[in-house]
């Protein structure tokens, strides 16, 4: 077999001449050369296209790196893996420290329920998602910010923006209302009145019956906002069962005048048209009664119409008039009157004969002996009698033949009842005596109770204006025209019978600087709808001056335009007289009030500064370093402390002294005191206000501060001595704790090496039990974060730098505390008892401080039982449970020996101490601890039966 069969063409020999080899060779070289050209362009446009894109990383990571926006970046499990410059500045924490913190410890605890869900909603879902809440930075500041969480692939990519400028100037706004209030309550406390004087007059001008008040709203519902208590006998309900909701009363309408009812309401409502109608409703029993209803509507503010009336059972006046339609014609009067009662009197025979309604109208049933005509003129109220008798003779002489009068009747039981009555002679003899005449008669006795009421509050109302000077007028816009009440007639010196002028001709009565302020309120108050309160001085015909508050309010129809002004003016001239003499008075005392050290104004109800004395213009120009105004006498109190307190305006404690001021300015509180801080542009200085009522002026008040930045500084200085003592005793404690601790940190380690060493077992195997060697490593990392825990509780609680209070759960700390004495209580043979109560209350507490002191009460239970001279089971008790008081007590029991009675004295005095080696410091350290969480320390001791050691905290 051939063997050159086998070789490639490729490499076979060519059978060639040398020149054409030696060309070939040149051919392949050139094409070579041109591939390496070929490769080396590409080369270059690809360390051009790296440069490019090196650089637009920069470019990006810069960009990202100094936004004026936080930016962070969440793993799936909550944990920051990336932040930028003004995410690092806003938690106040370098970038190496932030990355691996969990986002949700920067959250606010209020907010902490909101950020859980929503994060948990975003790694489920691909979203984006806006939410505000407010983060604690490193220092705990809180601070309100708005969050844009983008989700991408388990990633969580947040935006983070401050928004505690829109916080602060919503607060702002807040205190703007509350001053908006105090200036309007006059106005609306005057339309109050008339509002209630205006219903009071529409229900009383009714004919009188059923009481009531119908409210249709804008969304179709209706109800009975009020309805006497006579609502029962017609419609078989409860005033407080249609209060809310008027469907029981509508579905008592018979179904033939349901349409007609509802159209009539409708009708009613759109015009404001009196609405009367009659209409029949119909019980479950078939029962039938004829309803007669007459009300007057008006429009509300919220677009609801609202009618008072009346309705009345006039069944027994329809079934008269049915089957007397065609009687008589001396029927004819008693159906076409209103009346309930209806009689007929022969006066021939004197025989009168009554109506089953009038029997009902006064107590009498079918079989009781009814009034005769002899009976008749004894069951009139001995006060009518008379008048009475007047009337009736004149139908018997032929004088009248119809009567119309009001009078009280007596009815069956002796009471007596007001009664419109109204009777027609119907019938003549041949020689024109009255033969025969019908009445009716109607029970007024609300409608005159209604009047007797509506003329005492009127009356009422009168006697309190004028009391306090106050009038009211109201002007139409339309026709210029100006309406007044008596009282200014009086006020302007004007004769009551000369109508007023109109309001064109109003500047008589005003100075030229007032007529012109009146104008620009009246134009304003037409553009925006604004009430307005006015001081004005006004001269009345006698050219006497008069100083006056005037106020007042638009008055719009129902299509919502302004058809009137309306308002009230109240004489202030004797307050001004008042405020003259205490402002001479306050002149006449400025030596006293410049001798005093502190900062003295004096200010009317209003606010408004009636007199200081010198320290007050020292401290204005310290408190700020500004003076804005020349002088402070007439200038708003709050004004003057937002001009020199502008570092303050929003701070808890500018706004608590604020609302202090203004609860004694409105007459809630006699003395208000606090302390509050004030920045000066040199340093921050503390001052005590006190806001004190005066009882003899008219809402005046006296308003000094005094500086008390010494004191403030001093409980500072001891408040840090506190802190370095037990700080020093914190040590001292860790100190004895250190051999314990070291073994407890000794057991994990030795664990880590055996758990590491069968690890290496394991691995060495030819088949390894990966899920064993998982297992086995879980429980060394259980270990190290074991003895990792232990490490961080002693730097916690050794840590010198002072705590931030925070919300503390006591029954943690309490079994935190134990866990780091737990070595020493195993070595002493010593038992722990929890009686801890369930669910308390969490406090607000430096939990570092108070771990001291728990610790340090434990382990003077544990010197107790150890230096025992008897040997027994030693065991301490530790319970924690909430007081009657609204406070958490916490109580270390122990069975040791007890303290002896002189030495109870002294024990927990500074240095006294009953250990060998001990330097009285603990018990001393611990009470004032304590005390400085505005709680008390206190111990029970009997000797030779133990001692039980318990504080208090308040929530």
């Amino acid at each position: 077999m051939n063997s050159d069969s086998s070789i490639p063409d490729s490499l076979k020999p060519i059978d060639c001449s040398s020149e054409q080899l030696l060309h070939d060779l040149q051919v392949r070289q050139i094409a070579l050369e041109f591939k390496l050209i070929e490769l080396e362009v590409q080369n270059e446009h690809l360390r051009s296209a790296q440069t490019k894109h090196e650089e637009t990383d920069g470019y990006y990571a810069d960009l990202f790196t100094n936004a004026p926006v936080g930016y962070v970046t969440l793993t799936d499990k909550g944990l920051i893996s990336d932040a930028n410059k003004a995410a690092t500045e806003l938690f106040g924490m370098e970038r190496h420290n932030l990355l691996s913190l969990r986002f949700a410890s920067f959250v606010a605890p209020d907010d902490g329920d909101r950020w859980y869900l929503l994060f948990a909603q975003l790694i489920k879902h691909n979203q984006s998602v806006d939410i505000e809440l407010v983060l604690k930075d490193s220092q705990r500041n809180e601070v309100p910010v708005q969050l844009n969480c983008q989700s991408i692939n388990s990633t969580v990519r947040i935006s983070i923006t401050d928004i505690s400028t829109i916080k602060q100037t919503e607060t702002v706004l807040r205190d703007g209302y509350v001053t908006l209030a105090i200036h309007t309550e006059r106005i609306l406390l005057l339309a109050t009145y008339e509002d209630l004087l205006c219903r009071l007059q529409k229900i009383a001008n009714l004919v009188p019956g059923v009481i009531y008040q119908y409210l249709l709203r804008p969304d179709g519902s209706f109800c009975f906002p009020y309805a006497s208590e006579a609502l029962f006998d017609i419609y078989r309900l409860r005033p407080e069962e249609v209060s809310e909701d008027a469907s029981k009363a509508y579905a008592l309408i018979h179904p033939d005048d349901c349409e007609g009812f509802i159209a009539s309401i409708q009708a009613s409502a759109r015009d404001l048209t009196p609405w009367y109608y009659e209409y029949r409703i119909k019980f479950d029993d078939g029962t039938v009664r004829w309803i007669l209803g007459n009300s007057l509507p008006q429009r509300e503010a919220d677009g609801s119409t609202l009618w008072h009336g009346i309705s009345a059972d006039i069944t027994e006046h329809k079934q008269m008039e049915q089957s007397l339609s065609d009687s008589e014609s001396r029927w004819k009067f008693a159906i076409e009157g209103s009346g309930d009662g209806v009689w007929d009197r022969n006066m021939q025979t004197n025989q009168i004969e009554y109506s089953n309604r009038w029997k009902e109208m006064f107590g009498y049933s079918e079989n009781d002996p009814l009034p005769t005509d002899q009976d008749w003129k004894n069951n009139i109220h001995p006060d009518d009698q008379a008048y009475v008798t007047g009337l009736l003779l004149t139908h018997s002489e032929g004088i009248s033949p119809s009567i119309r009068a009001e009078y009280r009747m007596r009815c069956k039981d002796g009471s007596y009842k007001w009664i419109l009555s109204r009777s027609q002679v119907v019938s003549y003899g041949e020689d024109g005596q009255p033969l025969r005449m019908v009445g009716m008669h109607t029970d007024i006795s609300a409608h005159r109770l209604a009047e007797v009421n509506l003329r005492k509050n009127k009356a009422q109302l009168n006697e309190a204006m004028r009391i306090g000077k106050m009038s009211s007028w109201q002007v139409d816009f339309a026709t210029g025209h100006i309406d007044w009440s008596e009282e200014i007639y009086g006020l302007l010196g004007v004769s009551p019978v000369v109508s007023p002028p109109d309001y064109n001709e109003q500047q008589i009565f005003f100075t030229v600087e007032s007529w012109a302020r009146v104008n620009t309120a009246v134009a304003l108050i037409q553009e925006t709808g604004v009430p307005f309160q006015l001081e004005l001085e006004v001269v009345r015909t006698d050219n006497t001056p008069l100083s006056v508050i005037m106020g007042g309010e638009v008055t719009r129809n129902s299509s919502g335009t302004i058809s009137s002004l309306q308002g009230m003016i109240q004489d202030i001239s004797e307050r001004k007289r008042i405020e003259l003499s205490l402002s001479n008075a306050y002149a006449f005392n400025k030596s006293i009030l410049n001798s005093l050290p502190m900062h003295v104004c004096v200010l009317n109800e209003f606010g408004i500064i009636l007199a200081v004395n010198n320290a007050w213009d020292q401290f204005t120009l310290e408190n700020g370093g500004c003076k804005k105004y020349q002088s402070f006498i007439g200038i708003n109190y709050l004004d003057v402390c937002a001009s020199c307190n502008q570092n303050d305006e929003y701070n808890h404690e500018a706004l608590a002294a604020r609302q202090g001021i203004l609860a004694v300015l409105g007459g809630d509180l006699k003395v208000f005191n606090m302390d509050y801080p004030c920045h000066s542009p040199t340093q921050q200085r503390w001052f005590h206000i006190k806001v004190t009522r005066l009882d003899n002026t008219i809402g005046h008040v006296v308003v000094s501060h005094d500086n008390i930045t010494k004191r403030k500084q001093r409980e500072q200085t001891d408040k840090e001595h506190l802190d370095q003592l037990a700080h020093v005793t914190r040590l001292g404690l860790m100190g004895e704790m250190a051999s314990g601790l070291s073994h407890e940190i000794n057991q994990p380690l030795a664990a880590i090496v055996n758990y590491a060493q069968a690890s290496l077992n394991l691995m060495k195997k030819k088949n390894p039990d990966l899920v064993k060697l998982a297992e086995v490593t879980t429980k060394t990392m259980e270990q190290a974060l074991r003895a990792g825990k232990i490490i961080h509780r002693m730097k916690a609680f050794c840590n010198s730098k002072t705590q931030l209070r925070s919300k503390t759960d006591i029954n943690e700390l309490i079994i935190d505390s134990v866990n780091l004495c737990a070595d020493q209580l195993k070595q002493n043979s010593i038992g722990i008892t929890f009686k801890l109560e369930d669910q308390l209350p969490l406090i607000e507490i430096d939990d570092i401080q108070v771990e001291q002191v728990i610790i340090n009460l434990i382990r003077n239970g544990m010197d107790a039982i150890v230096n025992m001279p008897e040997k027994k089971l030693g065991e301490i008790t530790i319970q924690s449970y909430l007081t009657p008081n609204h406070e958490i007590q916490v109580r270390v029991k122990d069975n040791g020996p007890g303290i002896e009675e002189q030495e109870q004295l002294k024990i927990l005095t500074p240095f006294h101490t009953t250990k060998a080696e001990g330097m009285g410091m603990g018990l001393s350290i611990s009470r004032s601890l304590i005390e400085a969480h505005k709680g008390t320390l206190h111990f029970n001791s009997q000797y030779g039966k133990g001692s039980t050691f318990y504080f208090t905290l308040p929530i």
